[in-house]
């Protein structure tokens, strides 16, 4: 086990790259898009392939700190469920990037499902980074962290639907056997499976968000109550 020191200044140096990393890529994207319109999707791919992966990489190692105890216990999400969504989730994608990734570069499918990982990943590491710190985060980050879901979740499906759905026959085109002997199948049963719960987790984001913010709410309330006795 590590010191605790040396555990805290890992986490906080983790949750820092990552977190501006994907500021870097969201930042990237919208300026891309303000400057150049959608046609900038086309280029998302080759203009950020490279930190895209080194940041996925990065994230993998959460497999360890969940393994280690590193957590924080959640009783509305078990933890598998909180792996599949964190790590295994967006490594499957990967998969298929490593296959076809190439011969689709140029594509604008990209574009969308990289500024959606961008925009859940922004908030949630620097909430990390605080909360290692032990620091309360401001009410602002707490808000946006629970309430990008909101519009990220139902964009992210679309997103990676689509880019899945534009690798498909490439996917199939790597097997001499055909489509059902090649990555394509598990590709599309995993959005199949994730549009199967779509609904019911947005309904259980949406009540975690209605639990942590009304917390937040109630302790910013007696904070101030203090304050002014």
């Amino acid at each position: 086990m590590l010191p605790s020191r040396m555990k805290i200044a890992w986490l906080c140096i983790y949750n820092q790259v990552l977190g501006l990393g994907w500021l870097y890529v969201f930042c990237f994207i919208i300026a891309s898009l303000v400057l150049q319109g959608f046609n900038s999707f086309h280029q998302t791919w080759e203009n950020l392939g490279s930190l895209v992966w080194m940041l996925q990489v990065i994230n993998m190692f959460d497999i360890i700190h969940a393994a280690a105890g590193w957590w924080p216990a959640d009783p509305a999400i078990p933890l598998l469920q909180r792996l599949w969504c964190k790590c295994g989730h967006r490594a499957e994608i990967f998969i298929t990037i490593t296959l076809v990734g190439s011969r689709i570069s140029q594509r604008w499918v990209f574009g969308p499902m990289v500024l959606c990982w961008a925009m859940a990943d922004i908030s949630r590491y620097q909430l990390y980074f605080l909360r290692t710190l032990d620091l309360t985060p401001p009410a602002w980050l707490q808000y946006l962290r629970y309430s990008d879901f909101l519009l990220q979740y139902p964009l992210l499906i679309f997103a990676e639907g689509t880019f899945v759905l534009a690798a498909l026959p490439l996917l199939s085109s790597l097997s001499p056997y055909g489509f059902f002997l090649s990555y394509a199948p598990f590709a599309l049963a995993a959005q199949v499976y994730e549009w199967a719960v779509f609904s019911p987790a947005f309904m259980a984001l949406y009540k975690l968000r209605q639990r942590r913010l009304g917390h937040t709410q109630t302790q910013t309330q007696t904070q101030t109550q203090t304050q002014t006795q």
